[in-house]
């Protein structure tokens, strides 16, 4: 039952439609869809919108529609890429927003019920909430949910979301994809950046950024300069340049070493500058014994996904740039396949090392 429905029922009241008010506000695109993913209550918050919009990119592109992310709280809420942002905005202005968008994507229950009261095509996404109380109580036929098969929101489908989008939009066409699994961390998005050409990206800001040391044996101007502008962590062998390591304190950076058969004293420059150090050892007693009090992790023999097909794909979160070149994982980096549409799957350690970023698909039959 409807929260609404409970209150009405209880209280012998009749609810009536609300008259909404609206503040106008400037906007810089003409026609344009929603999205609003709610953080505030983790298990409501959907995490591969960003492969949505990747999926309708072609399609809104060649209608001239821009999708807008409705950005609540800019220092909790992070921002979807290839797409508008809208946010410090009042309640009134809200309303207008989102009574002039062509449809509107969400996991909370309000802006789902303004799309209800302003008659604007809804998709709702719900995982712990039931489906009564996802949809707007003022629905109309083009106000839809689409409930996880289990409790949790990120069992929903990206290709299910995104064809609901295509349907409602009015085409005929589907994502040519069928998801087969996702890896936990997907949802992270992580740039490895080796430092043999001059990197300078806006797609660094808020996200994870690493500068691997240990994939590059070179000057390290190009590094120096990365590591001033973004927070970021080392990933060396070896131990680096002092001053390259005073360089990189103004970010507060983490360095993880590489261990094969060195000592912790290949960290002191690091730990005497103050930056976070971790190890990467192997799994030996007598290495395990030299870094018994240190910050460790053990270097784990990756294990190959279960059950993969010669017919599937995938695609990773995580992006190695190398060259001005992106590639997908360590393995396509040494082969030298860059990132594509659709990605082989390469059966080696290094390619198998970063499983839990990587989504795993097959073609849709047509």
């Amino acid at each position: 039952m409807h929260v609404a429905e409970k209150l009405s029922s209880l209280l012998r009241l009749k609810p009536s439609k609300p008259n909404l008010v609206y503040e106008y506000v400037p906007l810089t695109f003409g026609k344009y869809i929603t999205i609003y993913n709610e953080v505030a209550v983790p298990q409501n918050n959907y995490p591969y919108f960003q492969d949505v919009i990747f999926d309708l990119s072609q399609y809104l592109s060649s209608r001239g529609i821009t999708v807008v992310q409705i950005v609540n709280n800019p220092q909790k809420e992070p921002k979807l890429q290839n797409c508008a942002h809208i946010s410090n905005f009042t309640y009134h202005q809200l309303n207008y927003i989102i009574k002039n968008s062509l449809l509107h994507i969400s996991t909370d229950p309000f802006t789902g019920e303004l799309c209800g009261v302003l008659g604007i095509p809804s998709i709702s996404l719900s995982g712990v909430r039931v489906e009564k109380n996802t949809l707007p109580w003022f629905k109309g036929d083009k106000n839809i949910c689409i409930s996880s098969p289990k409790t949790l929101i990120s069992d929903i489908k990206t290709e299910e979301v995104s064809n609901r989008v295509l349907d409602m939009l009015g085409t005929n066409l589907k994502v040519p994809y069928v998801s087969k699994s996702i890896g936990p961390k997907y949802p992270d998005r992580v740039i490895d950046y080796v430092p043999n050409f001059d990197f300078v990206s806006d797609k660094c800001e808020g996200i994870t950024t690493n500068i691997r040391l240990d994939l590059y044996d070179g000057n390290l101007n190009f590094a120096a300069k990365f590591a001033s502008k973004y927070s970021h962590t080392i990933t060396c062998k070896k131990a680096p340049d002092k001053a390259f390591l005073s360089a990189c304190k103004a970010k507060n950076a983490g360095v993880r070493f590489i261990i094969d058969d060195a000592g912790p004293e290949i960290a002191k420059d690091a730990v005497d500058l103050g930056l976070k150090v971790s190890f990467l050892i192997p799994d030996d007693p007598d290495v395990k014994l030299k870094f018994l009090t240190k910050n460790c992790e053990l270097i784990k023999t990756p294990k190959p996904k279960d059950g993969f097909t010669d017919d599937e794909f995938f695609k990773s979160s995580k992006l190695i740039i190398s060259g001005a070149r992106s590639f997908f994982s360590e393995a396509h980096l040494e082969k030298g396949i860059p990132v594509a549409i659709t990605n082989q799957i390469i059966d080696s350690p290094n390619f198998w090392k970063d499983l839990d970023y990587f989504k795993f698909f097959v073609k849709a039959k047509e």
